[in-house]
Parts: structure tokens; C-alpha cells; sequence
């Protein structure tokens, strides 16, 4: 959850008592000055710079302790499919500021939908009751999980080859009954999808607030 404001750089460099009224007018209304689009667009790639960099940072510690697949494609997929979990996640969050533009009630409603799409992800739970599965689909946490089971096994793999059935595919386990390990793009195509609606949606929710508050 982010809490969505002018920089306070911007603002200080304006001096009059109703810069932080000029300095929204002259960003939404088309016509901004070089240092202000500048400042604001390099506010905006610092916060996505934060969850990449920590992300990287985490993997690279992490992923040969938990004893994922020791493979360089594997490591490359798992770290690209975190990344692109967190800067959706980030994207969700920032539609939360933008629209309550309160900090602590933006901060009560993300932390209870984050709650429930962590819920409905698949990995706490994994049958859910049907009258609320289609929120499943709503959760990025659903389709990062999914794709990351993807990456790190597939269907044709064996296990169970010293029991007395013989081997059996991780396709045909009761822990991949509700996945099909096979393929991957849909979940990345949904996810990008996620993230750059989260944005968008998050843009409209600003620009809606802006204009009835200061315009």
C-alpha cells in the first residue's frame, strides 16, 4: 500500500502558499514544467526500483537454501516470476492510496483484500468452497503461485519409485490435483495484464481526486 502525494521537494520549491494547488493543476493539466515531470517521474521509478532490488536481494540469498532446482534457467524464471509479483503487488497497494487517499484506511482495506487474495491463492488453501472460488481469479497471488509451481516441476516428473505402485507422475499427486503444471504464459500474460491495469486504474482514481479537490 502506498500513500499516493506530490513530493515534498516539488512543493518547497514553489514557495507560495498555494503551490501544492499549482503544482497538481500544472502536472494534470497538460502543460508541466520540465523539473516538476521530472521530479515526478523519478519519484515514480524509485518506488519501482525498491521491490526489484529487494526481490533480486532475497532470491539470491534464499533460493539455493530452500533447495529449488539448481539449474541457471530455473533461478532466472523464479527470480523474473517474484519480480513480477511484487511490482503487481506494489500496483495494488497504490491503487488503494489513490483511491481513500487516507493513509491508515487505505492501510485497513489493503491489508484485509490482501489477506483474502493470499487465502484464495492456492497455497494455504487449496479446495475452496465454490461459492467463493471466482475470487481466486481476481488474485494475483493465485497466478504468481501457479506459475512458480510451473517453473520449479513438471507433469512427466517421477516420484515414488521405491514403493511397491512404482512411480508415479507429480501430475497424477493429490498436491498438483487443482494445477496443471504444463505451460506458463497465461499466468505471466495475467499478471502483466494485473499490473499495468493496477496502474492505469490507480491514474483514473488520482486524476478523479485531483480534479474534485483542486481544480
Amino acid at each position: 500500500m502506498t500513500d499516493i502525494s506530490v513530493p515534498e521537494g516539488l512543493l518547497a520549491s514553489q514557495g507560495a502558499p498555494d503551490s501544492k494547488r499549482d503544482v497538481i493543476k500544472a502536472f494534470f493539466g497538460g502543460n508541466p514544467r520540465p523539473e516538476l515531470r521530472l521530479g515526478l517521474e523519478i519519484n515514480t521509478l524509485c518506488d519501482m526500483v525498491a521491490p526489484v532490488f529487494y526481490s533480486t536481494l532475497t532470491m539470491v540469498i534464499i533460493y539455493f537454501m530452500a533447495g529449488f532446482k539448481r539449474t541457471v534457467p530455473c533461478f532466472f524464471l523464479t527470480l523474473c516470476s517474484i519480480i513480477l509479483i511484487a511490482v503487481t503487488s506494489q500496483g495494488a497497494g497504490e491503487i488503494f492510496g489513490a483511491a481513500v487517499l487516507s493513509i491508515n484506511r487505505a492501510g485497513m482495506i489493503a491489508s484485509l483484500v490482501l489477506m483474502l487474495f493470499l487465502l484464495t491463492g492456492g497455497y494455504y488453501v487449496q479446495h475452496i468452497p465454490k461459492f467463493m472460488q471466482w475470487l481466486k481469479y481476481l488474485s494475483f497471488m493465485y497466478y504468481g503461485f501457479r506459475h512458480l509451481l510451473k517453473v520449479q516441476y513438471s507433469g512427466d516428473q517421477l516420484y515414488e519409485c521405491e514403493s511397491e505402485g512404482g512411480c508415479r507422475t507429480l501430475q497424477s499427486s493429490l498436491s498438483f490435483d487443482m494445477v496443471n503444471l504444463s505451460g506458463g504464459l497465461q499466468e505471466v500474460r495475467v499478471l502483466l495484464a494485473m499490473a499495468f491495469g493496477y496502474r492505469l486504474c490507480e491514474y483514473i482514481c488520482i486524476r478523479k481526486r485531483i480534479s474534485k479537490c483542486y481544480l
